[in-house]
């Protein structure tokens, strides 16, 4: 007699099968008369179930130690191949090993040197033993060891606002910033830079294109140009980010000193106006918008509404968030603990699986430091 398990797994694959980037969603995207990759939403009808291991792979379940230096209020995370930095919603920079040892903090939150206010992004450079960091607002991005420790600043010629970076093949730095055409010295604005950090000084290339500059203030007087946003999140060797002043996603050449539009979207009428976010992965681009992710293949421009399913653990829903090439998700460990048992409850667990997932959520203390899952988007 054919088992149960056996009918299960005939089920598992046909699932699985249907989730296979050759048969999903439609041929959705176009190159325009600009070259530019062109996603039409009118098209985009199918909604399917992903899961995360069609998208990354070496799953990594971080618990951060919990001593007093090593506690953190989580905002954002930054990775590299041995190390992960929190940034937090007040404190300072937080650096640990993958691990989850706690290393040093990055500097300190004040107006001396190797200190800062706010910080907007940080770039670990790991094969040269660096760490930069850009702030908020500020002069100059600050450089530090990987322990933590100041080393030097890159003075700028301009006042960097939301500046976002990305360390290209080379070890150079790239640059991109909130410019302002009404606000500052207007010979020494600039978009992007381009940071050659290998000199004893650091020598620095800048850039200015008047597609990606923006108003400080409005017709009323109103400071509103900062209230845009630079997301950018280093997942390819190129650097893609988009500006929410613009509803493009952007690629920098740093040779050339100029980025080109890369990828947009062609909505459905007059009524389709809500916020839209772009994210490059290295096979796919991800495009966020009205609380639905349309995710796009490169290669074929098949595009399909989705939801993420971690199936490391127990196939619970997951934004896909992502930075530095890694997909990631941190928890509290409250938080952790009741989405297991929500996917226990639910059944349809292997007997292993299902004894993991206990055994995973019994060992989580409600003061344990949080918990971050990452795993490397698949190239």
């Amino acid at each position: 007699m054919i088992g149960k398990n056996y009918y299960l797994a005939i089920l598992m694959t046909i699932a699985l099968a249907s989730c296979s980037t050759e048969n999903r969603g439609k041929r959705a995207v176009a190159m325009n008369d600009d070259n530019v990759m062109v996603l039409d939403r009118s098209i985009v009808t199918d909604t399917v179930d992903i899961p995360l291991s069609e998208l990354a792979e070496g799953y990594e379940l971080i618990r951060f130690e919990r001593g007093e230096q090593a506690m953190f209020q989580f905002w954002w995370a930054s990775f590299s191949e041995h190390y992960v930095c929190i940034k937090q919603s007040q404190g300072p920079l937080k650096l640990f090993d993958t691990k989850g040892h706690y290393i040093h903090d990055v500097g300190a939150v004040g107006h001396g040197p190797g200190e800062y206010v706010g910080v907007y992004d940080v770039a670990i450079d790991e094969p040269r033993g660096r760490i930069f960091v850009a702030p908020f607002v500020g002069e100059n991005i600050l450089i530090y060891d990987l322990q933590g420790q100041y080393q030097e600043s890159i003075p700028m010629r301009d006042r960097i606002n939301k500046g976002r970076l990305h360390i290209e093949a080379d070890g150079t730095l790239s640059l991109v910033h909130l410019c302002f055409s009404d606000f500052g010295d207007e010979a020494k604005q600039f978009t992007t830079a381009c940071i050659n950090t290998e000199s004893k000084e650091a020598n620095v290339g800048y850039c200015h294109q008047a597609a990606l500059t923006m108003k400080a203030r409005n017709e009323q007087g109103q400071t509103v140009g900062f209230n845009n946003e630079i997301f950018a999140y280093s997942n390819t060797p190129t650097f893609a980010f988009q500006l929410t002043s613009s509803d493009t996603l952007y690629h920098f050449d740093p040779k050339a000193g100029q980025a080109k539009p890369y990828f947009t979207l062609k909505r459905k009428g007059e009524s389709d106006q809500g916020f839209t976010l772009y994210n490059e992965l290295p096979r796919h681009l991800l495009t966020s918008l009205d609380g639905k992710l349309i995710l796009t293949e490169k290669k074929t421009g098949r595009s399909a509404y989705i939801r993420l399913r971690n199936d490391y653990l127990g196939g619970i829903e997951m934004y896909p968030t992502t930075q530095d090439g890694y997909i990631w998700k941190e928890w509290a460990p409250e938080e952790l603990r009741d989405e297991l048992k929500q996917a226990i409850d639910r059944g349809g667990l292997s007997a292993k699986d299902e004894s993991r997932l206990r055994e995973l959520a019994n060992s989580l203390k409600d003061d344990d430091n949080d918990i971050l899952l990452r795993a490397r988007l698949k190239q």
